[in-house]
C-alpha cells in the first residue's frame, strides 16, 4: 500500500510529464501481457514429436493425414509453415520453398505484433522524464528571483521534486520495459528459428520421398 501511496504521491509531483510517463507505462504493461500471452500461452515451442509424426506421416505418404496433423497443433507456429509446403508438395521445389517463405513472414508478423512499440515507448519515457527534470529546475532557479521570500522555499522545493520525481518514473518505465522487450524478442526468434528449421526438414523429407 506504502508503494501504491508512493506512485501516486510521484506522479502528482512531476505534473504533466509525470502524467505522460504514467500514460506510457500502462501502455507498455497492455503491450507486454498481450505479447506474453501470445508467445509464452498461445503459442508452443515443439519438443521434438511433432516434427516426428510429421517426417512419419510424409514417409508413409500420408500427406493428407499430416496436413490435418498440422492443423490440430497451431498453437506451434511452425505448423502453418509446415502445412504451407505439404499442400504444394505435388508442385515443384521453388513453390514450396515460396510457400514456406510467405508463411514465415506471416508467423513473423503475427508474432512480432506490437512489438517494435516497446523500445519507442521506453525511449520516451526516458525523453519525457528528462524534459521534466529540465523544467523543474527551470522551475526552482526561477523561483529563486520571482518568488516572495516565504514562498521561495515551497516553489524550490517543488521544482526540485518535480524534477528529481520525473527522472524517477521514466527510468522507472524504460528498464523493465526494455528488459520485457528482451525476454520476448529472445522467446519470437526461437520460435522462428524452428519455424525455419523444420521448414528445412519438411522440404528435405519431401524432396526424398517424392523427388528420388
Amino acid at each position: 500500500m506504502s508503494t501504491v501511496m508512493a506512485v501516486l504521491e510521484s506522479v502528482k509531483t512531476s505534473g504533466t510529464p509525470g502524467l505522460i510517463i504514467f500514460g506510457l507505462g500502462a501502455v507498455s504493461v497492455f503491450i507486454l501481457i498481450e505479447r506474453y500471452k501470445k508467445l509464452y500461452i498461445n503459442s508452443k515451442e515443439d519438443s521434438g514429436d511433432f516434427i516426428d509424426s510429421i517426417k512419419n506421416f510424409i514417409i508413409n505418404d500420408q500427406i493428407g493425414k499430416a496436413v490435418t496433423y498440422c492443423d490440430s497443433h497451431k498453437n506451434i507456429p511452425a505448423s502453418g509453415v509446415i502445412k504451407s509446403i505439404l499442400e504444394r508438395s505435388n508442385r515443384d521445389e521453388a513453390s514450396m520453398i515460396n510457400a514456406a517463405g510467405l508463411s514465415v513472414s506471416q508467423v513473423e508478423a503475427d508474432l512480432g505484433k506490437r512489438m517494435d512499440y516497446l523500445p519507442a515507448l521506453a525511449n520516451v519515457s526516458t525523453l519525457v522524464g528528462l524534459f521534466g527534470t529540465i523544467i523543474g529546475l527551470i522551475m526552482s532557479f526561477a523561483s529563486l528571483s520571482d518568488a516572495q521570500v516565504a514562498s521561495k522555499g515551497e516553489a524550490l522545493s517543488a521544482g526540485i521534486s518535480m524534477a528529481m520525481s520525473t527522472t524517477a518514473m521514466g527510468l522507472a518505465v524504460a528498464i523493465p520495459v526494455l528488459m520485457g522487450f528482451a525476454y520476448l524478442n529472445n522467446r519470437m526468434n526461437k520460435l522462428l528459428d524452428q519455424c525455419d528449421q523444420y521448414a528445412s526438414t519438411t522440404l528435405d523429407s519431401v524432396k526424398s520421398r517424392f523427388f528420388k
